[in-house]
Formats: C-alpha cells, structure tokens, sequence
C-alpha cells in the first residue's frame, strides 16, 4: 500500500497491536488529506473487540471494530 501522508503503522490497535483497518477507507482517507492540505492526526484507527473501549459495547463494538 503506497500511502503519501499516513504510516499504516498509525492506523494499528493502541492495546493489541492488531491491524484490520479497511483499506479503501485509509485510501479515501489519504485523498481527503491531499485535497485538504492539512496534517490529519489519527488518535484512533483500529480497535481490536478485545480493547477495553470495545470490550463492553453490545454487539461486538463500533466502526472502529469494523476498520472504518
């Protein structure tokens, strides 16, 4: 994956380690920075089910389970 402004690295679960990012969105996600012109931060990208932040949603947790 050839990215101009983002390690996948960034995108990896903070707990786990884990990267299951889908990569059509780190893909619009690079084009939307392009357009912008501006640093995005990514504080959050993947979360494993087993984060603490996801461990007690219902259903298996949110969008940042699903990698988007």
């Amino acid at each position: 994956m050839n990215l101009k402004y983002f390690d996948i690295k960034e995108f990896a679960c903070k707990e786990t380690g884990e990267l299951s990012m889908d990569f059509a969105f780190i893909m619009k996600l690079n084009e939307l920075r392009e357009v912008c012109g501006f640093p995005f931060v990514i504080t959050s990208g993947y979360r494993s089910v087993k984060h603490s932040a996801e461990a007690s949603k219902p259903n298996g947790g949110g969008t940042h389970t699903q990698g988007i």
